[in-house]
C-alpha cells in the first residue's frame, strides 16, 4: 500500500461519537434529556432491549445465596420459578412497558388504591429476571420515586408466584418474609400485594400496598386490592391492542 493509500484511509474514517453516560446513576443525556441506557437505544436507534442475567451474575447470585442463613436461602428458593420462568418474562416483555415513563391512568389508580386502602405508599410493579420495574407509585420517598426500579429480592417476587393475593400483617415477625431487603430499607412492615395475571395466565406483576407499621389485612382490603389489579390488567392489555393496531396500520 502507498503513501497516499495510506493517508486516505485514515482520513475516510468517521468520527467517534461521544455519549455523556452517568458514572453514578447509569442514565445517558439525550436532547437535554436524562434516561435509561435502554431508553436512550431505543429511542435513537430504534433497538428495543431485554433483560436476562449472565452467567457470571448468575455465579455471583447463586454465591450469595449459598452463604446466606438458610431461613433466607428457603425464601429465595420460593421465588426462583417464576421469576426465571421464560414465557412469563416474554409476556412482561411484550407490554412494550419496560422502562416506560410514568402515565397518568396508572398515577390515577395508586392514589386511589392509597385512599381506599388507607395506606402511606402503593405502587405497581412489572417483575423482570433482575429488577422491578415501577408502572406507577405513590408515596415512594426519592431516589426510588425517580429512579422507579429495584433490584434484589422483593415482595413482589413471593406474589407473582401464584394468582392469589399475599397478604402480610406483620413482616418482622415472619421467618420468611423479614429477610427481604426492603424490610430494612425501606421499612416495610406490612405488604399487600394482588398478582397483575393477564388474561393468557402469565402473572407479570402486581399491585402493592403496604405500610411502616404492621396492621391486619381485612377481606375488604384485600378484595379490593385484587379489584386494582384486574383494572391495571385491563389498561395494560387496552395498551397492548393499541399498539398492535398501530403496527399493523404502519406495516
Amino acid at each position: 500500500m502507498n503513501n497516499d493509500s495510506q493517508f486516505h484511509t485514515t482520513e475516510s474514517k468517521a468520527e467517534p461519537e461521544f455519549v455523556t453516560l452517568c458514572a453514578w446513576t447509569r442514565t445517558v443525556r439525550y436532547e437535554k434529556e436524562w434516561m435509561s441506557v435502554e431508553a436512550y437505544l431505543e429511542r435513537r436507534y430504534g433497538v428495543v432491549v431485554s433483560h436476562g442475567m449472565s452467567p457470571a451474575a448468575m455465579r455471583q447470585q447463586e454465591a450469595k445465596e449459598a452463604s446466606a442463613p438458610l431461613s433466607q436461602q428457603r425464601s429465595s428458593h420460593l421465588t426462583q420459578p417464576a421469576l426465571r420462568n421464560p414465557r412469563r418474562l416474554a409476556a412482561v416483555k411484550a407490554t412494550r412497558l419496560l422502562d416506560s415513563d410514568s402515565t397518568k391512568s396508572f398515577d390515577r389508580l395508586t392514589r386511589i388504591g392509597a385512599r381506599l386502602l388507607g395506606v402511606p405508599t402503593t405502587f405497581i410493579s412489572l417483575v423482570d429476571s433482575a429488577r422491578d420495574i415501577y408502572l406507577s407509585n405513590y408515596g415512594f420517598a426519592e431516589p426510588l420515586a425517580s429512579k422507579r426500579e429495584i433490584t434484589g429480592q422483593t415482595f413482589c417476587h413471593f406474589t407473582i408466584e401464584g394468582e392469589s393475593p399475599l397478604a402480610i400483617p406483620n413482616t418482622r415477625a415472619d421467618p420468611v418474609y423479614r429477610h427481604v431487603p426492603t424490610v430494612s430499607s425501606l421499612g416495610i412492615a406490612a405488604y399487600l400485594g394482588a398478582p397483575l395475571v393477564l388474561l393468557s395466565g402469565e402473572v407479570i406483576g402486581s399491585f402493592c400496598a403496604v405500610d411502616t407499621v404492621p396492621r391486619a389485612w381485612t377481606d375488604a382490603q384485600i378484595q379490593d386490592a385484587v379489584d386494582l389489579a384486574s383494572l391495571i390488567i385491563t389498561e395494560i392489555e387496552a395498551r397492548q391492542m393499541a399498539l398492535d393496531t398501530q403496527k399493523e396500520r404502519r406495516d
